[in-house]
């Protein structure tokens, strides 16, 4: 069993194309995907690419089966779902990884308001999370008897481990190794990508941050208790028609409350810190961010003239 990838990661999303237009995100496989199984033949395969779960043409899904079929005698979609409103604070978490507005489909789906941990569900991102209408989408083209639905949960998975469990239900001789890979950031580190990202700030500054390691036990952070239960009222319904156990139906249909945690300080004080203390020679992105404070966030920037810190200044934790 191989593993069909343009990079180490083994995830071929990138060799899906994202358009947004407007509010929509609109999903196509690319050129390069229709390449990549055409240089993979013979023997099995799989290829991993989450962004597929954006498509939304049937069209576009027929169009996948036919060239795969070219190639493949059997082919079979499996899907990891998570309840919906873990896997938009999730999905948001990784859109803190980039620089700007809209440069992944996380970005443009769940935005960066640094104030929530949930994004707003407006209508693109109701309309990704229907799992149930993807389902028939798939289904409809490939058949339902080669469309597996899995939870994301290590409650559910074998031995705990997605690789594991998706070696089991392949029925792989040998399972797959797993690996950790595309690790997201701390709190404190995605807190203030998405606070410079929706401000707009020079990316200079939103990649420098993303270079530093900031470790969240230097600061003080605050739990707190999200309520989601009209985040997932209109998803209910459909989860509660996927090819699940009913056990594995309830993790995904059930209200309990997510604890998640915030920084305490303000992002520009925090921005201040770090950047003071990582970068205090790099004058041109000083001025850049005290620029932008001063716009942004004029608070943050009195509380930093009034203290006056200094190039030796240490983080929180560290004095």
């Amino acid at each position: 069993m191989r593993f069909l990838s343009g990079n180490v990661s083994g995830n071929s999303s990138d060799f899906v194309t994202i358009n947004a237009h407007g509010s929509r995100v609109q999903a196509t496989v690319s050129k390069t995907f229709f390449e990549m199984l055409e240089v993979g033949l013979g023997g099995n395969a799989i290829i991993s690419a989450e962004h597929l779960s954006l498509i939304e043409d049937i069209q576009e899904i027929r169009k996948l089966k036919r060239y795969v079929k070219r190639y493949y005698d059997e082919v079979v979609i499996v899907a990891y779902v998570r309840r919906q409103d873990k896997l938009s604070i999730s999905f948001k978490q990784q859109a803190a990884k980039q620089a700007h507005r809209g440069a992944s489909p996380s970005s443009l789906l769940c935005g960066h308001d640094h104030t929530k941990s949930l994004p707003d569900l407006h209508w693109t991102l109701l309309n990704y999370l229907q799992f149930y209408k993807k389902y028939q989408l798939w289904s409809e083209v490939f058949g339902a008897s080669n469309v597996f639905f899995r939870v994301y949960d290590r409650a559910f998975l074998e031995e705990g481990c997605i690789c594991k469990d998706f070696s089991f239900l392949l029925g792989m001789k040998y399972g797959m190794k797993s690996f950790s890979v595309n690790e997201g950031f701390g709190v404190v580190k995605t807190y203030l990508k998405h606070y410079l990202i929706e401000k707009k700030a020079p990316e200079l500054l939103a990649r420098l941050v993303n270079g530093v390691s900031i470790d969240d036990a230097d600061f003080e952070l605050r739990e707190q208790f999200l309520d989601s239960s009209s985040f997932m009222e209109p998803f209910i319904a459909g989860n509660k028609k996927l090819p699940l156990n009913d056990f594995q139906i309830a993790s995904l249909t059930r209200g309990d409350s997510i604890a998640y945690r915030i920084p305490v300080e303000k992002p520009g004080i925090l921005l201040t810190q770090l950047l003071t203390r990582h970068e205090p020679r790099v004058t041109e992105i000083m001025k850049n961010f005290l620029s932008f404070i001063k716009i942004n966030d004029p608070d943050s920037f009195s509380h930093r003239s009034a203290t006056k810190i200094s190039s030796s200044s240490a983080l929180p934790g560290r004095q």
